[in-house]
């Protein structure tokens, strides 16, 4: 029998697409054991074979931050979607903002990959931003530990993840 002494590891996640895959990569490879196959180019690469695979679990990980300024008309759409997952947080910033002489309100999703990935919604990548104030902040916490406990915290992640 091979004892394990448990500990955690709060990880930060890095900016960007390129972020968030490394942060799926290493939730991924810590799973299966695999750390050591871990390159600086080899995140993109292990989240498509993820995607390709229908494995979503690991998708979780990475954390999405979105910014959208919006109509009032284009913000119920676009909000209307992310309210419905358990896994998204929406709010909205102070006040509103005139862009060529319309007024937008200001719309901050926090998600995972999973959701854009699961209702083929990838094309909202193009409003990532980096966290602010309004944004939900999420950390990714590696565990090692008895197996039995990492079974509790996969049973009660959804009230984690809340």
């Amino acid at each position: 029998m091979n004892l394990i002494k448990p500990k955690f590891e709060i990880l930060e996640q890095q900016s960007g697409i390129d972020g968030i895959y490394k942060m799926i990569e290493l939730a991924g490879r810590t799973c299966y054991r695999s750390e050591d196959k871990i390159t600086p180019d080899s995140a993109k690469g292990f989240v498509e074979r993820m995607i390709k695979s229908g494995h979503g679990a690991m998708l979780e990980h990475g954390t999405v931050y979105l910014k959208r300024y919006s109509s009032k008309e284009s913000n119920l759409v676009w909000v209307e979607k992310y309210a419905l997952s358990p896994y998204s947080r929406i709010s909205y910033g102070e006040g509103s903002t005139r862009i060529d002489g319309m007024l937008y309100n200001t719309v901050y999703i926090t998600t995972n990959l999973r959701v854009l990935v699961e209702n083929s919604w990838m094309d909202d990548l193009k409003y990532i931003c980096e966290p602010i104030e309004y944004h939900e902040r999420r950390v990714c916490v590696r565990f090692i530990c008895d197996r039995g406990v990492s079974h509790e915290f996969v049973r009660h992640k959804l009230l984690c993840a809340a």
